[in-house]
């Protein structure tokens, strides 16, 4: 085949694919036009779909509103620290807002949520008074992976003894015993009209929730101090390791010496971090207590209030009864560290019902949590009653 032959064969046998190549050429050219056009347009919502926005509101409700009492919990150690991105309490909120609704709050009678169903300039709720709950700040908190833990404690010291040489040494043993944590369940149950939620414009979410985990913190503080038996017996009763009694069957007839000896009960190693937790009552006679010549001894009138006494820092709690009279615990001293809280792992959780009631169109919803709740040493505390 002459030369100019084969070279005309091959451009027939290429031209398939220069057709093919044109075409490539042609979408790649056509591509690379869209792209400038695109590039030219302003960055809306409408030209760059890409930019991902979390959305403000959801079914009428500003989630930014709705997330205001959660905030107010995290870090407070009640079970909401796993909210710990603006997404999650987002998809919390949103979980919440379709789930819940409740059987006894309604928008027609007024003490049962028609006052949360606000007129045009009404955005706030007056909340019931919230006193300082003291268990989970001052007891120390075990996590526990099933329902019993078994704490070592020391009971008893090996002794030494002074031996002569050549003397056979005397055994002696340290004494152990355990303190039993066993999980017993807190909750809470609610529920909560559609239209409540709809038409109320306070955080009505963010409220009950923080209801919920408030109370609960109240009710352990009622625990540790009242408690009689089931789940633990209470610092404020006989399983206290120390009890200092007034002169009279009244809390008028408190001396400072029963403060001091309330302290001396406590041995020195355990006194370190002591604190007093004192009844309402109590403290207005220990603020009346006058020297002889009538000073008073903690303060006078328009002073400022001293942060301690007798050196150790004191909180008032409502658990401690504000009611005269012979037996009346007026407050406790000690080294809190030695109350055990047990918290079972993933204690804390809301879960909502929306069927039982679905002909009433309402949604029952409630909080789980499981305590286990123990003295770890009695002899770290010591109250103060009156005879």
């Amino acid at each position: 085949m002459k030369p100019e032959e084969l070279q005309e064969a091959v451009s027939k046998g290429l031209e398939p694919m220069s057709a093919e190549v044109k075409k490539v050429g042609d979408s790649v050219k056509g591509l690379e036009e869209r792209i400038v056009k695109i590039e030219a347009l302003p960055l809306t919502k409408m030209s760059a779909p890409f930019i991902n926005t979390i959305p403000q509101t959801y079914k009428g409700r500003k989630l930014s509103k709705q997330a205001i009492g959660i905030r107010s919990l995290l870090g407070k150690n009640v079970g909401f620290d796993s909210l710990d991105k603006e997404e999650k309490i987002d998809e919390f909120c949103k979980f919440m807002i379709d789930v819940i609704s409740k059987t006894t709050l309604n928008e027609t009678t007024a003490a049962q949520g028609a006052y949360l169903v606000p007129d045009e300039f009404q955005w706030d709720i007056i909340q019931l008074a919230r006193n300082r709950s003291y268990a989970l700040q001052l007891a120390r908190v075990f996590a526990m992976s099933s329902d019993n833990l078994y704490l070592p404690a020391e009971l008893t010291l090996p002794s030494v003894a002074w031996k002569s040489e050549s003397t056979q040494l005397t055994q002696s043993d340290p004494t152990f015993d355990q303190v039993n944590l066993q999980a017993k369940k807190l909750t809470a149950y609610s529920a909560m009209t559609n239209e409540l939620l709809a038409d109320g414009a306070v955080d009505v979410v963010g409220l009950l929730t923080e209801q919920f985990a408030y109370s609960m913190g109240i009710e352990l503080d009622n625990q540790m101090i009242n408690g009689t038996g089931d789940p633990v017996s209470g610092l404020g009763t006989a399983a206290c390791g120390y009890s200092t009694v007034t002169s009279g069957a009244s809390m008028s007839t408190v001396t400072t010496s029963d403060l001091s000896e309330a302290i001396s009960n406590i041995e020195q190693g355990l006194v370190g971090n002591a604190r007093w937790l004192i009844g309402r009552l109590a403290m207005h006679y220990v603020r009346s207590l006058k020297t002889t010549d009538g000073i008073p001894l903690f303060q006078y009138a328009g002073a400022q209030a001293p942060s301690t006494i007798y050196e150790f820092p004191y909180g008032v709690t409502e658990k401690i009864a504000n009611t005269d009279g012979s037996s009346k615990l007026m407050a406790i001293f000690g080294n809190f560290n030695y109350f055990y809280l047990g918290r079972r792992s993933g204690a804390m959780s809301i879960e909502a019902n929306p069927y039982s009631r679905f002909d009433y169109d309402e949604t029952q919803f409630r909080m789980i949590t499981r305590w286990g709740l123990a003295i770890a040493k009695s002899a770290a505390f010591a109250r103060i009653v009156t005879a």
